[in-house]
């Protein structure tokens, strides 16, 4: 059974959900237990592996688009089953290769980029080949759950992240305290509980395939597909290097302590990514496929403004809850004794608004990877790298670790300012001003009256409970006004209340 691509969102946001939830609750314990130096080698093994991924923007991503493409045809069986195991091996030598890759640099790594401090090199070098062993773990849960996602069943991955992850967090976290607090101690543990996933979502996602004859490698797939995958993989690529270059800069020029605390500031802001872009991703992205597919641009048009106002009214609470009380949340967070949170408030602000604008930049962008056009983001990339590389390699032994907060920022606000005109000259050609000025200016300039008046109501100089407390207040109320005064999202909450109305016996 298929659910709505409504419920599929909703399906993955409640995992997301979670996962936050698990990482907000046990990112501290992890940060004490280990102390910053080791807890900075977890935010190298972040780097390193969302450094890494771009290999899989050929591979998981045509599986969802193609499923999501064959999932119409009555006789697409066969194909969709050889298309999954196709992909299964190329992912899986994809993921040995990597794997490889990162072993064999660890002696190289711990001793001439990371500076370890206190840290012995031979304890480095063996996390980083750990490293690899987890990365070689996990590689492939993206491709099931692209899986997933093309069958509208994302539902059914959901449930199993959300066990697995409980599993991963907990018991990292027992193993820490009651064994011994080892970095190396929790990339093992790591290691054991991806394979378990992998393992655990492949055999789920076979059982929903639908029935045909015995799969096989297919290279039709491959020609088929070749130009859509390459045009992936560079925009990966170019993001990869946008996105991770400041922390492998920071990584070199700063002590592990201070990275540490780079680190933990998108960590905090994680939730507007974790929450809110990556479901809408999730979901949009194979109905995009299909609406392209098909040539309808009218029910085109009206998806791509009801998620871009879906994903703004739940991001820019978000955002302006941190941006007002980040002290505070910080402050309860790491725990106001952690020498982390002076360097982590520092760096807060940029780092934020810049996820923000990247936020919203995500249904744009997978408008254009649905359609087929990729050469826009690759271009657009590649023109920031030059600008991008220089400044940090030049700014950031003379500031610090700021200057990726400045950069960050900078690089999400061209894409909102230079991007956009460009896709709709030649995608939606009339939408441009309607997502510009009522799919984000009306909602930002809703958040920020919302919280201006917040935080002149509110009392001044409050435990950072009670400040909390008055945030998730203030996101509320600048949620409901959001999502009332949008016209898309309006409608939305008008349908689920009458819904909810009428299955109530309310007549």
């Amino acid at each position: 059974m298929r659910l709505s691509v409504f419920s599929n969102a909703v399906a993955n946001a409640v995992g997301r959900f979670w996962s936050a939830g698990l990482q907000f609750v046990f990112v501290p314990v992890y940060v004490k237990l280990l102390g910053p130096e080791e807890y900075g080698l977890v935010g190298f093994y972040t780097t390193l592996l969302l450094s890494l991924t771009f290999l899989d923007l050929c591979i998981s991503p045509v599986l969802g688009r193609e499923f999501g493409r064959l999932a119409e045809r009555q006789d697409s069986a066969n194909r969709m089953r050889n298309l999954l195991r196709s992909m299964e091996m190329i992912s899986l030598g994809m993921a040995a290769f990597v794997s490889a890759i990162v072993v064999c640099s660890a002696p190289w790594l711990a001793t001439h980029w990371i500076h370890s401090g206190s840290l012995p090199v031979e304890e480095v070098t063996d996390a980083i080949r750990l490293m690899g062993l987890v990365i070689a773990c996990q590689w492939l849960t993206s491709l099931y759950g692209s899986g997933f996602a093309g069958l509208h069943r994302q539902d059914l991955a959901t449930k199993i992240r959300v066990f697995i992850t409980t599993f991963q967090w907990v018991g990292a976290a027992a193993i820490l305290w009651l064994v011994f607090p080892s970095v190396n101690l929790l990339l093992i543990w790591q290691a054991l509980t991806f394979l378990s996933l992998t393992f655990w979502l492949r055999r789920d996602l076979w059982r929903i395939m639908p029935i045909g004859n015995s799969p096989r490698f297919d290279v039709g797939f491959l020609r088929s597909t070749w130009r859509f995958s390459l045009g992936n993989l560079m925009i990966g690529l170019t993001s990869s290097l946008l996105t991770q270059t400041d922390k492998w800069i920071i990584s070199k020029y700063v002590p592990l302590d201070q990275f540490s605390a780079y680190v933990l500031t998108f960590t905090m802001v994680s939730p507007i990514t974790i929450l809110v872009a990556l479901p809408a991703g999730s979901a949009v992205f194979p109905l995009f496929s299909r609406l392209c597919a098909i040539g309808d641009n009218k029910n085109l048009s009206i998806e791509y403004h009801r998620w871009s106002q879906l994903v703004a009214a739940f991001s820019l609470p978000m955002v302006g809850a941190l941006l007002t009380f980040g002290d505070s949340f910080s402050n309860l967070w790491l725990h106001s004794n952690s020498k982390l949170v002076s360097d982590l408030i520092v760096i807060l602000p940029w780092v934020l608004l810049g996820t923000l604008f990247n936020t919203l930049m995500m249904v744009p962008y997978f408008l254009q990877v649905a359609s087929g056009w990729v050469r826009l983001s690759i271009y657009k990339n590649i023109f920031l790298l030059f600008l991008f590389v220089p400044t940090l390699i030049f700014a950031v032994p003379k500031y610090g670790a700021i200057v990726g907060g400045w950069c960050w920022l900078a690089i999400n606000v061209g894409y909102y300012f230079v991007e956009i005109p460009i896709m709709h000259r030649r995608l939606l050609k009339n939408e441009m001003w309607s997502w510009w000025v009522i799919d984000t200016f009306i909602p930002a300039l809703i958040t920020a009256v919302v919280f201006s008046a917040a935080n002149y109501i509110f009392p001044k100089n409050l435990s950072s409970w009670f400040s909390v407390f008055f945030a998730f207040l203030a996101s509320v109320v600048d949620l409901l006004v959001i999502l009332l005064v949008l016209p898309f999202t309006r409608s939305i909450v008008i349908e689920k209340i009458k819904g909810l109305m009428f299955s109530g016996g309310v007549k």
